[in-house]
């Protein structure tokens, strides 16, 4: 992915729980990029239009930097998103901070449904801040990911 604002990165992984990435020793074959896996006898190929893993649900986790905004009002966090693509409903979970450390209790917003594609990722009423905020979100699916633009709303 790109950035306006400088490099980003990510930390491949496998599962839910922060397990180890399956794949290894990447290679482009036969105008397609296989793997090997490193907890079965299988190899895999890249695909660009899923998510998932030998067909499992993957988690996505998403951290904003954190927003300085001294004694503000924060409406709501909103975040654009192409919905309508998944086979079935999925639900987006965001958590607050004001340290960038420890982040509070999840709330879940649905975030996908099939065939519903002006679905918005809104959390209504966000709370005042007092001086700092970043926002933590986290997505389990198989259906490909496609989160950008977050944006609050303060006073």
């Amino acid at each position: 992915s790109s950035s306006q604002n400088g490099p980003q990165w990510c930390v491949l992984k496998t599962g839910l729980y922060d397990d180890v990435y399956r794949a290894v020793d990447f290679m482009y074959e036969g105008n397609q990029i296989t793997c090997g896996d490193k907890s079965e006898a299988v190899t895999g190929q890249l695909q660009f239009d899923i998510s998932s893993q030998y067909d499992k649900q993957q988690e996505h986790l998403l951290f904003t930097p954190l927003f300085k905004a001294d004694n503000a009002r924060c409406f709501d966090l909103e975040v654009e998103s192409s919905t309508g693509v998944a086979q079935y409903a999925d639900r987006l979970f965001l958590s607050a901070t004001t340290d960038g450390i420890n982040y509070g209790r999840e709330q879940m917003i649905e975030q996908n449904e099939p065939f519903v594609y002006d679905k918005r990722v809104l959390w209504k009423r966000v709370g005042r801040i007092r001086r700092l905020i970043g926002f933590k979100l986290r997505v389990i699916t198989k259906s490909p990911v496609t989160l950008s633009g977050c944006q609050i709303r303060l006073e």
